[in-house]
């Protein structure tokens, strides 16, 4: 690849992995309130779903559970998708940690590749629903595994990625990251 990519400040222009880290804590805690609060609008909306839980309703205690852990999947899908095919390049928590995820060649990236990036991050919320609708919980740990392997791997590679990264052929650098694309190279793509 003839990419030369340069950091204005430091030379150093990957999102190191406590970066990423500290980004996606912050996250967490974002897509965490928003599910709170849909969650408590559901129940302060609808009283059936007090009653469920005080009554120990067993199936529509496990309904209520595929539901919410597959309305966490949408948002988490949804938060990541958006933000970070947007022309912000990041979400909240990346934004406050002064990274942006790019393309190879440091564009933005568009909406299927930002959803197919984030993988990690849902594919675990896809196995609980598996796991909650089958009364199981082998799948999520499994999912949960393959998960943290993909982001470990950050600390390790020299451009910073994770497997989801080098799957979706994006990166993650700091802003003020500046590409300088080879002639050939800008040709060939």
């Amino acid at each position: 690849m003839q990419v030369a990519i340069h950091h204005w400040d430091c030379g150093l222009p990957y999102a190191g992995f406590w970066r990423r880290v500290l980004a996606s804590i912050v996250d967490s805690f974002l897509q965490f309130a928003v599910a709170t609060v849909f969650i408590l609008a559901a129940f302060l909306s609808d009283g059936s779903l007090y009653a469920a839980v005080e009554a120990e309703d067993l199936e529509t205690l496990r309904a209520m559970q595929i539901y919410f852990v597959g309305f966490m999947v949408l948002i988490i899908l949804s938060y990541h998708t958006l933000f970070e095919s947007s022309p912000m390049q990041a979400t909240p928590g990346k934004l406050l940690l002064a990274i942006k995820v790019t393309n190879s060649i440091g564009e933005q990236i568009g909406p299927f590749q930002a959803a197919f990036r984030s993988w990690p991050l849902w594919i675990i919320g896809v196995f609980s629903v598996i796991d909650a609708a089958t009364g199981s919980g082998g799948s999520s740990l499994i999912a949960n595994l393959l998960s943290s392997v993909a982001c470990i791997v950050v600390a390790f590679t020299a451009q910073k990625q994770g497997l989801h990264d080098m799957m979706a052929g994006t990166l993650m650098v700091r802003r003020g990251t500046e590409f300088q694309v080879s002639d050939a190279y800008a040709e060939a793509i």
